[in-house]
């Protein structure tokens, strides 16, 4: 990504559950992945580039939602709203 952080200008990750990465189970938040990843990000894009992290196609599950994890796409992201995937588990 470094080669290409002059042409770069929007960053949208492609997931299942954008609040699920690093995590080790899928259930239980590394924030300091999600922050590290983040941040590395923004680094390399550098303040003309945008991310969009938890919107379409990286939607987020409800129960990962916390203070914590908004507080992140706040501090990183550009996005002004996030979009939960609803869906149920079919069993």
């Amino acid at each position: 990504m470094k080669n290409y952080c002059g042409l770069l200008t929007d960053i949208r990750f492609i997931t299942l559950n954008a609040f699920s990465y690093g995590s080790k189970d899928g259930k239980e938040l590394d924030l300091d992945q999600i922050e590290e990843l983040l941040s590395n990000t923004r680094e390399i894009i550098r303040k003309q580039g945008r991310i969009y992290f938890g919107t379409f196609p990286s939607e987020v599950r409800p129960e990962h939602i916390s203070q914590e994890s908004l507080e992140l796409v706040l501090k990183y992201a550009n996005n002004e709203n996030i979009t939960m995937d609803l869906s149920l588990e079919v069993k």
